[in-house]
């Protein structure tokens, strides 16, 4: 797809599409799948531009839908791997998208998803899946995901620390991408329109050593129970964390020696805060402990 085709596409042309192709199917959109299909043609070329270089690269869509995003992708991609978890959107995908022989369709939850080689990643996402979404691609390896995400889920990740929004989504984010926020989307941009604002972001991986990784693993699971309790001090569900790992020993060696911040509260702590604990706890959780 050129820029210019996408300029010439219009929203009513879309929405007439999308309209169309619901009820030849005859579709209803299901709400427990969060299922909004684009009708502006505005994302469609956000996708593209933020997505380019395509030529030579697989791209992994997400949620594709009734493909109105995944044709244009396969004519710039080497190959289109859309994913797809409602079998009556891939029988649509598969009748409607068969004269592609770059596109391979699957059909199957991305979150339990596994894909062998990924350049791009793609979504419109399912609001339903986001959060759990942004924790499973890491496991992915990509040079960069395009996200369409409700606005409040972007507001989580770039918030500041001590702010209602700031959480273990901000932090895990944080330590695994470059964020880059880009246009934000009013409900009538999609078909049937959402009830909240919709925000593009790109997401570029942070390059993590085994040892990065490994901090990140133990970060994850740890800001799972400091953030459990983001109002109290950072000693009282770490001391929860610590005895669940049976190396509570180290509780008060750990607050002597990290007062400053033992004694905030888990909502003010940045990730050099949280990553200086895991820095401290590393050596007893994997047992490699200096003499």
């Amino acid at each position: 797809m050129t820029q210019e085709h996408c300029i010439r596409v219009s929203r009513r042309e879309l929405l007439d599409y999308t309209l169309n192709i619901l009820r030849k199917y005859n579709i209803t959109p299901k709400k427990k799948l969060s299922q909004h299909f684009v009708v502006d043609p505005n994302i469609i070329w956000e996708f593209l531009k933020y997505s380019r270089p395509l030529h030579g690269r697989i791209v992994l869509e997400i949620g594709a839908g009734i493909g109105t995003i995944t044709r244009y992708l396969a004519l710039e991609a080497e190959k289109v791997i859309a994913v797809e978890i409602d079998k009556r959107l891939v029988n649509v995908l598969r009748n409607e998208l068969s004269s592609y022989s770059n596109i391979e369709i699957v059909q199957q939850d991305i979150l339990e998803y596994n894909p062998r080689r990924i350049d791009i990643i793609i979504s419109n996402t399912p609001y339903h899946i986001s959060t759990p979404l942004l924790f499973k691609l890491h496991e992915f390896t990509f040079e960069k995901a395009i996200l369409m995400l409700q606005s409040d889920v972007v507001k989580r990740i770039t918030a500041e620390r001590g702010s209602p929004n700031y959480g273990r989504l901000t932090i895990t984010v944080k330590m695994l991408y470059d964020v880059s926020v880009k246009k934000t989307y009013p409900p009538k941009s999609f078909y049937p329109p959402p009830e909240v604002e919709s925000t593009m972001i790109v997401l570029k991986p942070k390059k993590l050593n085994s040892k990065s990784k490994l901090k990140y693993n133990i970060l994850s699971e740890l800001t799972r129970y400091l953030f459990s309790q983001r109002n109290k001090l950072t000693y009282k569900p770490l001391k929860k964390y610590l005895e669940e790992k049976g190396i509570n020993s180290i509780l008060q060696q750990l607050y002597s020696e990290k007062q400053h911040i033992m004694r905030k509260r888990v909502r003010d702590l940045d990730i050099n805060d949280i990553l200086e604990i895991v820095e401290y706890i590393l050596p007893w959780l994997t047992g490699n402990l200096k003499s």
